[in-house]
């Protein structure tokens, strides 16, 4: 049988490896999590004990990839907990309502997989376009450390099966049918721009109106999660929108977000003048040391934002 206990060394080892080959680092990731992903590979890859997975590691670049790829289970559906989807509806109705005519609103998706809740956003938006008669600028950046699923996701293609909850007016509206499943129309997808960014490494977007990050900090440990949230605080305007998954909450940043519906974990950015409204120390050097510089290696996000502009 596979071994149920993970050698602390080794583990150290596996971590330090998955900086190396993929520049993503994991040290703050909760180690329950990351070790079951390590023992899911370890079964596929028919490797009984973690010396032998190890070596695999150190002898197949690619192996190092799809560990650190399943480290991020990309857990996403359009819609996800349709009633939190109206309360955001509801108080994006009320923050549009106040918002400046000729305003750009900015979203930013952090961890969007393979799009649905990205495109769902940009639904909202048309929807509130629809109801009160008039146009809105508004884009929705969607980032992934993981160049795989955005792939899926700028196509905007999808199976009837990953539809299936979606409601059916709003399918008719911001769907094509195809022969094998649906896709986004043209006028929702021109909204969302995906391109690939580490949340905890990279710098962030700024002067956003909403951030949607679900079921991302769960795989953080405390300091981690505090990190990002000094993260959205610095990139939120004040009175900005934070939605984060069911599991979530801003138990570590209430002095930084108050609630607005936080049944549905919907918050809103306040002011705290005690705390430092500025860009928060990503990843230190000496964390990133050892990582290997490669072609491959994603700019920082301002430089995507730079060329997106």
């Amino acid at each position: 049988d596979i071994t149920s206990k993970t050698n602390p060394d080794l583990y150290a080892k596996i971590i330090d490896l998955v900086l190396y080959e993929t520049g993503v680092n994991l040290v703050h990731y909760k180690k329950n999590s990351i070790q079951r992903r390590i023992r899911r590979r370890m079964s596929i890859t028919n490797r009984l004990t973690m010396d032998a997975y190890l070596e695999l590691l150190g002898d197949d670049p690619k192996e190092v990839h799809d560990l650190a790829r399943d480290a991020f289970i990309g857990v996403t559906g359009f819609f996800r907990d349709p009633k939190a989807f109206d309360a955001l509806a509801e108080h994006l109705e009320q923050y549009l309502d106040r918002a400046r005519s000729g305003d750009e609103i900015r979203v930013w998706v952090p961890g969007c997989a393979t799009g649905e809740e990205a495109y769902t956003i940009a639904m909202l938006f048309e929807e509130y376009q629809r109801k009160h008669g008039h146009s809105l600028d508004y884009r929705v950046f969607a980032t992934d450390i993981g160049a795989d699923p955005l792939g899926v996701a700028r196509m905007g293609y999808y199976s009837s099966d990953a539809v299936v909850a979606v409601d059916q007016e709003i399918l008719g509206r911001y769907f094509r049918e195809l022969a094998d499943g649906y896709a986004v129309v043209r006028r929702v997808r021109d909204h969302v721009i995906f391109s690939t960014h580490d949340l905890v490494r990279d710098a962030p977007f700024s002067k956003l109106d909403i951030i949607s990050c679900r079921n991302v900090l769960i795989y953080f440990d405390n300091e981690l999660q505090q990190q990002v949230f000094d993260t959205f605080h610095y990139a939120l305007k004040l009175h900005g929108l934070l939605m984060l998954g069911m599991s979530e909450s801003n138990t570590q940043a209430e002095n930084l977000f108050g609630p607005l519906a936080p049944k549905h974990r919907i918050y809103q950015r306040l002011d705290a003048p005690n705390h430092r409204s500025r860009l928060p120390l990503l990843l230190t050097d000496t964390t990133r040391k050892i990582q290997k510089k490669t072609d491959s290696t994603p700019p920082p996000l301002e430089s995507v934002e730079e060329r997106l502009n």
